[in-house]
C-alpha cells in the first residue's frame, strides 16, 4: 500500500534525480562548447531543458490538484521526517488578560502537542533513536481569514515560559506540548492554526504542502477557556 511515507520518499528522490540529471546535462554541455561540438552541446542544452520543465510541471500540477482541508478538533496533522511521522495537535485555547498587549490587542495562549508516532517508523530506522523536528511555521487564523504569527520577544513567554520548544527532539512515543502567545485585535477570535514546515526545501518538493498553488491543511481550534 502507497503511504503518504512513501510519497515524502519519492519526492525527495525526484528532487534529488532532477538535480542530478541537470547536473549532468551541465558536464555535458560544458563538454560540448571545450570540443566544439554543437551536436553535443545541443542535445544537452535540450535534456537539461526537458527535465527541468517537467518538474516544473509536476511541482505546480501536484500544487493546483491539492484541496484545502481542515482538521477537525482533537484530530492530528502529520509531517513527515522522511523516516518516520511527527503528529500535531492544538490541545488548548484561551484568552489572556490584556495587560501585556496593547489596548487594541488581545493575547491568546495556544497549546500545541508534538507526538512522535512509532507507528511510522520506517523498517530502515532505529525504533529507540530520537528525531529532531524541522524548523515549523505557526500562524493563527481568524474568522475573516486574517493571519497572525507567534509574539516576540519577553512577552512571548507567558504564564507557559517552560513550556517545550517545538525544535525539542522526541524518541517514538514521547509528546510535549508547547505554548505560543499570539495577539489579535480585540473582537477577532482564531479559528485555525497553520503550522508548516519551515525549510527552504519544502518550497520545491513535489507535494509538499509549501509548495507552489500548494492548498493548506488546517487544524481548528477548540472553543477557548
Amino acid at each position: 500500500m502507497f503511504s503518504a511515507q512513501d510519497a515524502a520518499v519519492l519526492s525527495v528522490l525526484a528532487f534529488l534525480g532532477t538535480g542530478g540529471l541537470i547536473l549532468l546535462a551541465l558536464v555535458f554541455l560544458a563538454w560540448g562548447l571545450y570540443r566544439h561540438n554543437p551536436v553535443l552541446t545541443g542535445r544537452a542544452a535540450i535534456g537539461g531543458a526537458v527535465v527541468l520543465v517537467t518538474y516544473l510541471l509536476l511541482l505546480a500540477g501536484f500544487g493546483v490538484a491539492s484541496g484545502a482541508r481542515v482538521v477537525e478538533v482533537g484530530g492530528e496533522k502529520y509531517f513527515c521526517e522522511v523516516d518516520c511521522h511527527l503528529a500535531y495537535s492544538v490541545v488548548g485555547v484561551r484568552s489572556l488578560s490584556r495587560a501585556a498587549a496593547l489596548p487594541s490587542q488581545r493575547l491568546w495562549a495556544v497549546t500545541v502537542r508534538t507526538r512522535f508516532d512509532e507507528s511510522t517508523i520506517s523498517r530502515h530506522r532505529s525504533l529507540t533513536a530520537p528525531t529532531w523536528p524541522a524548523p515549523r511555521r505557526l500562524e493563527l487564523i481568524d474568522a475573516i481569514g486574517r493571519r497572525y504569527g507567534p509574539v516576540e520577544g519577553p512577552a512571548a513567554a507567558g504564564p507557559d515560559s517552560g513550556s517545550t520548544p517545538l525544535t525539542q527532539e522526541l524518541r517514538p512515543g514521547e509528546s510535549y506540548r508547547t505554548t505560543l502567545l499570539f495577539e489579535l485585535p480585540v473582537g477577532a477570535a482564531p479559528t485555525r492554526l497553520w503550522i508548516q514546515d519551515d525549510l527552504l526545501l519544502t518550497r520545491v518538493l513535489i507535494g509538499n504542502e509549501r509548495s507552489p498553488f500548494h492548498a493548506p491543511v488546517l487544524l481548528a481550534i477548540p472553543e477557548p477557556v
